[in-house]
Order: structure tokens, then sequence, then C-alpha cells
């Protein structure tokens, strides 16, 4: 998760994906913590105070990995 507030862009969730290597010049992600594969998961909660005007934006590492911070800022604010 991504907060956009002020013209600035900072990620407020972490990753809970590794890279794995599994032969040369080849990465596979693989997902750490998923759910469905264990009756119980742990969930991380965090808060943050929201001001009026803040944007909220969900996206998966197939986009942030491929987009830098500004890149995902730029379209997010784009008029």
């Amino acid at each position: 998760i991504y907060l956009v507030r002020d013209g600035t862009i900072r990620q407020l969730t972490r990753d809970h994906i590794r890279q794995v290597q599994k032969a040369p010049n080849v990465v596979k992600q693989v997902v750490t913590n998923a759910v469905g594969i264990k009756p119980r998961i742990n969930v991380e909660v965090t808060r943050h105070e929201l001001v009026a005007g803040d944007i909220l934006a969900l996206m998966s590492d197939g986009i942030s990995d491929q987009l830098d911070d500004d890149a995902i800022l730029s379209v997010l604010v784009s008029d």
C-alpha cells in the first residue's frame, strides 16, 4: 500500500515477496505469506492517520517492481 500526500509518495506496507534463484539469470518470485495455505496466518496491522486529499494505492509487486515511486506517483496524480 502506498500513500500519496501533498505531492509525495510513501510505501506504507512491506512486501512479503522474496526472490529465489532457480537457475542462472532466472528469478522466480515466491509468496512467503499466503492466504489459504495454512489454517492460520500472521497478519500485520498498522495504523496511519489520513487527512483529506490523501490517496491510498494498493498494488501488487507486478507494478511496483516495474515502476519506481516517481512513475507510480505520476499515474496517481495525473490530471
